[in-house]
């Protein structure tokens, strides 16, 4: 049986899927809707509980519109190899203008479950970093990150478009919605179904190495990463938490098969955090 994608409703790991308006939906045979394909319904509106799918692709995607109300497109664009100690251009998008945002992730190709989070900082010698260089896409290494490969996800404006041209549409702003409960989100770019989760740090370590068990099952690959940390004066620190080169305050974390690895270099245990993965499955 066909599972429709409408306003986040289950379907088949796995299966590709097709974007299309409500009403071109409605034009479809009973046999062309009951194909084994997906269907990702764009116009129809979100609320919270129904909300639209996450697709990241290989392919530019208008997702929304920026403050001068240029279109906004993103893209993920993978690296084979990050480089050793030096820069690497990347794909970079046509007629790029503006580079609005640029993060991801990077995957060890020996250690099975052994990610980074993109930006990367550890304090100076060990950062990633990824800029655009006189209109050229790149990642940046301190070290050598070669036995690496990164999908990174970009957001832009295009120098063709003009002010105001953009489209605003209800999968140009998805709503968020955050939970302590696995849940399919959309799909990763060859397919995959993607699935979010939001997990309890407690409080981060004092100058140490933390540990926290993740509960997620046959875990394959993080697409995305990010989280906030807390105190009660009210301070929030964004995580990974990026101290400007000194080691002494930065927030690091990386994801394994069954555990998160919270490592800070000073006294954070006044603090509580909270990381949100997006992530697909070997199974």
């Amino acid at each position: 049986m066909t599972k429709i994608i409408k306003n986040n409703l289950t379907y088949s790991s796995g299966a590709r899927y097709t974007e299309l308006t409500q009403a071109q939906y409605d034009l479809l045979s009973d046999a062309e809707k009951h194909n084994g394909k997906m269907y990702f319904i764009v116009d129809a509106n979100g609320d919270g509980n129904n909300f639209q799918p996450v697709i990241y692709s290989n392919t530019e995607r208008e997702i929304g519109v920026w403050i001068d109300g240029k279109p906004l497109y993103e893209q993920t664009i993978y690296c084979s190899a990050l480089p050793d100690n030096s820069s690497t251009n990347l794909t970079t998008p046509s007629n790029l203008e503006l580079l609005i945002d640029a993060y991801g992730f990077c995957n060890s190709k020996t250690l099975t479950g052994y990610m980074r989070p993109l930006p990367f900082a550890a304090g100076g010698t060990n950062d990633i970093r990824i800029d655009l260089n006189d209109g050229t896409l790149r990642v940046v290494t301190f070290s050598n990150w070669s036995g690496y490969d990164a999908y990174i996800i970009v957001r832009y404006t295009k120098s063709t478009d003009t002010v105001g041209s953009g489209t605003w549409t209800p999968q140009g702003v998805p709503a968020k919605h955050l939970s302590d409960t696995e849940h399919i989100i959309g799909t990763w770019v060859d397919g995959s179904t993607l699935y979010e989760k939001t997990i309890s740090l407690g409080a981060l370590p004092n100058n140490a190495v933390g540990t926290v068990a993740h509960g997620i099952s046959n875990l394959k690959m993080v697409v995305s990463s990010d989280g906030t940390a807390y105190n009660s004066s009210g301070t929030n620190l964004p995580l990974p938490y990026i101290s400007g080169g000194s080691s002494h305050y930065t927030i690091d974390f990386n994801v394994g098969t069954t555990n998160i690895t919270i490592t800070t270099y000073t006294n954070r245990s006044a603090f509580t955090g909270y990381l949100t993965l997006q992530y697909i499955k070997t199974s």
